[in-house]
């Protein structure tokens, strides 16, 4: 993952109103490529939010279009992800909310819930945002 904002120690001390602090944005490659939306595999954003323990909730995740093998390069970045928000963060857990569908607006994909999964994701709770959107919380301990 490659940083296109400051350093997170720089933000430490900006709280939103709820607690959380600003959301960080990384660019997903592969190997040691520079930061850029060139090179990019996709784009990563989470922010640290504080519940009974600090936790890193993600708040988008997602490849650029492209092949065959997305399922696979999808649970690869999940994993990596996972593996360096618990590796470089302050957190006891990951949080990450898959909306349902727009197809019946009551399953989520099977496929994304599947790479979450495999990755030792459970779910947590189900959840609905003010404008009807309904979701599923998954959630990964440290």
């Amino acid at each position: 993952l490659v940083s296109t904002m400051p350093p997170l120690a720089a933000q430490l001390s900006i709280p939103d109103a709820k607690g959380s602090e600003t959301p960080e944005l990384y660019w997903i490659t592969r190997g040691a490529y520079g930061p850029g939306a060139e090179s990019a595999l996709g784009l990563v954003c989470f922010k640290l939010a504080q519940g009974l323990a600090p936790f890193a909730q993600v708040l988008h995740l997602s490849l650029v279009p492209g092949g065959d093998d997305w399922k696979e390069t999808f649970a690869a970045v999940v994993h990596a992800c996972r593996q360096y928000l618990l590796t470089n963060l302050p957190i006891a857990k990951i949080r990450v909310t898959l909306l349902c569908t727009l197809d019946d607006g009551k399953n989520v994909d099977k496929e994304v819930e599947v790479a979450w999964k495999e990755d030792h994701f459970k779910w947590f709770q189900l959840t609905q945002t003010a404008g009807g959107a309904r979701g599923q919380v998954m959630n990964r301990n440290r």
